[in-house]
């Protein structure tokens, strides 16, 4: 964990995981239990969010979240609203804070509409 330069406390290094398929035995399951597992092992705190609603509450609880990692195909939804949704509870708390779609091919956007 990180420390600050001024007290020397450790901070948490807190990531938004927000992925409904966690928990599937199919890839895309078996792909963020990997990343989860992954952010663990380079001392990150991945905080999961299995659905859009526990995404808003996390957002809300959790002021120290340092990245927001996001299945774009939230709830199999081929419009992206579930996953919008997402970004702009965060958008409204942090505009600044890096987030990281996760996608196939297929569904990756190449631009967001405005």
């Amino acid at each position: 964990m990180a420390r600050t330069e001024q007290t020397g406390k450790r901070i948490g290094r807190n990531v938004l995981l927000v992925c409904d398929r966690l928990h599937e035995a199919s890839s895309p399951g078996r792909a963020a239990r990997a990343l989860q597992e992954d952010l663990t092992a380079h001392e990150l705190s991945p905080v999961i969010a299995l659905s859009t609603a526990a995404a808003h509450e996390a957002i809300e609880a959790d002021p120290h979240l340092q990245a927001l990692l996001l299945d774009w195909d939230l709830h199999q939804d081929p419009s992206h609203t579930q996953a919008r949704e997402v970004l702009d509870a965060l958008r409204a708390r942090n505009a600044k804070l890096p987030v990281f779609l996760l996608a196939t091919r297929e569904a990756a956007p190449t631009s967001r509409p405005r």
